[in-house]
């Protein structure tokens, strides 16, 4: 078939002779306009025979009669094949919807279970080849091309004993059909499919609609315009080729307008008859006829995008009071995307998320990076975190990835602000005995400050009460105790030091296990807190 645009003036597509029935129109009119000048000229040289040549009024009036009749025919023969066009190419689009969205609720109606997946997903396959095989029976069936070997999904996995039966059948749709009633069948009773019988009976009405449909199909292909329909107008046609030529070389005074004239009277009546010709077989090789390959290759495309898990599962949605409203929009999908592209480009995701990675999967962080998140803001926490990047960036493709690290156990940041192997911490008794999460304002170590900081933005990033030295800096300000251990916890090692209880009903901290505390964080998901332990 051929697609076109008319363009701005609908003229110059006219042109174009791909498909068009001006080549076999045209070998008609040429000769018989050359033969009416040939007859002008000869006329003309003999007056005499020119005088017994004229048939007067009554001549003209029977010659305007046959070639109105000859008119209404050729209209009424292209009228006709052009409602056969369109009822083949109707009846076929019926009947690949009625298929198709018979393997669509099949597809909605597999068994989610876990432990028939495997089952599920054979059947999928099987039920996928053998619809892309059903609708290509089909086709074969109405088709009149030379070449009928259309695309379908690989079938070399099927049993070859009954492809061979299929081959020799009668009427391979009929047992495509039949095979793929008998596969639902079975598949309801092992429950790879699960719904209730009213539901699954719409399938099985669907895959008969479309049999019917493919019946209707056939009808023009077995049926063709009937042939003394054909033949009449044939003769006439012939018959007025001729009669033109000469009523043209005797009635019209000049040899270049009896030339033209009967040119253009028989051009056009070729033109149509050629037309009628043209689509009144729909499902063959011509120009114009429907594009078979096409609807099967269009089938299968559409038949292996349901296969993805993505076309199995509804998306996700983010609802919001603000969805009440109902509200319009004119952005469609790609312009969507589109913004989304430009507003968050894949580097900037991937170099937070890598980020994010580093500071809490790679191992505990420094004093330096603890103490330098101590006085930002809730977004300045947030920056790195990749379960907001997630959030802003909902469509993304590393929306996985920031769900996979927002489901991170939670883990303690601790500063240490002395050195705990060190005789002065080991001769501080005292000191042992003060609780971390007390409440208790104690100095904390915090890194130098950096090359690119102004004045300004040190005093906003530490605060008011911090104070800075050549090589280190002392904040004043109490921590959060959001994630203090509690007093009564069990003992444990390792990255966190052991809190027992003392006679006094306070922590105290186990020197012996306390030399293997070393700084570690947390995130909960939407912020990073700071827990200083005085020793």
């Amino acid at each position: 078939m051929i697609t076109y645009s008319p363009g701005k003036w609908s003229v110059g597509f006219a042109f174009s002779l791909n498909g068009s029935v001006f080549p076999k129109a045209f070998a008609w009119a040429c000769p018989c306009s050359i033969l009416s000048m040939g007859l002008h000229r000869w006329f003309r040289f003999s007056p005499e025979l020119l005088a017994q040549m004229g048939a007067g009024d009554t001549g003209a009036n029977v010659l305007a009669g046959f070639t109105f009749i000859l008119g209404f025919l050729v209209v009424f023969r292209s009228q006709t094949a052009y409602a056969r066009w369109w009822e083949g190419g109707t009846l076929l689009q019926q009947l690949r919807g009625e298929w198709f969205n018979a393997f669509s609720n099949l597809m909605a109606f597999c068994n989610n279970a876990p432990e028939r997946q495997h089952e599920v997903l054979e059947f999928q396959h099987r039920l996928v080849r053998l619809v892309s095989l059903l609708y290509c029976a089909a086709i074969q069936q109405v088709s009149t091309m030379e070449n009928k070997n259309y695309e379908i999904i690989d079938i070399r996995d099927f049993n070859h004993d009954s492809l061979q039966f299929l081959m020799g059948a009668h009427d391979r749709c009929e047992v495509c059909l039949q095979w793929i009633q008998r596969l639902i069948g079975e598949a309801n009773d092992t429950q790879v499919i699960k719904v209730a019988p009213p539901i699954l009976s719409r399938v099985y009405n669907q895959l008969g609609n479309g049999i019917v449909n493919l019946n209707n199909a056939r009808k023009i292909t077995e049926f063709p315009i009937p042939f003394p329909l054909a033949q009449m107008i044939t003769f006439m046609l012939l018959f007025h080729w001729g009669i033109t030529a000469f009523v043209c070389a005797a009635s019209v005074k000049t040899t270049f307008w009896s030339g033209l004239i009967s040119f253009i009277v028989v051009f056009s009546f070729w033109s149509i008859n050629y037309i009628a010709v043209e689509l009144e077989q729909p499902f063959g090789d011509d120009a114009n006829d429907l594009p078979l390959h096409d609807m099967q290759e269009d089938l299968n495309l559409s038949l292996g995008t349901l296969l993805q898990k993505q076309a199995q599962v509804p998306p996700t949605f983010n609802f919001k009071e603000e969805h009440k409203l109902l509200l319009m929009s004119r952005e469609g999908i790609d312009e969507l995307m589109r913004e989304h592209a430009q507003t968050s480009p894949t580097i900037g995701i991937r170099t937070n998320s890598m980020d994010f990675r580093e500071q809490h999967l790679a191992g505990p962080p420094s004093p330096r990076d603890v103490c330098f998140n101590f006085g930002t803001s809730h977004d300045d926490v947030h920056e790195h975190d990749p379960s907001v990047v997630a959030r802003k960036h909902t469509h993304g493709p590393f929306t996985e990835l920031g769900e996979q690290l927002n489901a991170m156990p939670p883990m303690l940041h601790v500063t240490s602000t002395g050195d705990l192997n060190s005789s002065s911490s080991n001769s501080s008794g005292n000191r042992m005995h003060q609780c971390s999460g007390s409440g208790k304002p104690a100095p904390q170590l915090i890194p130098t400050t950096r090359a690119n900081s102004s004045p300004s933005s040190q005093h906003a990033e530490y605060g008011p009460s911090c104070t800075c030295e050549p090589e280190f800096c002392t904040c004043k300000r109490p921590p959060s105790l959001g994630t203090v251990r509690r007093p009564g916890w069990s003992p444990r090692t390792g990255k966190h030091a052991n809190a027992v209880v003392c006679p006094s009903d306070k922590p105290q901290m186990d020197a012996s296990a306390a030399t293997l505390m070393t700084p570690s964080t947390r995130s909960n998901g939407s912020a990073i807190t700071t827990v200083t332990l005085t020793i």
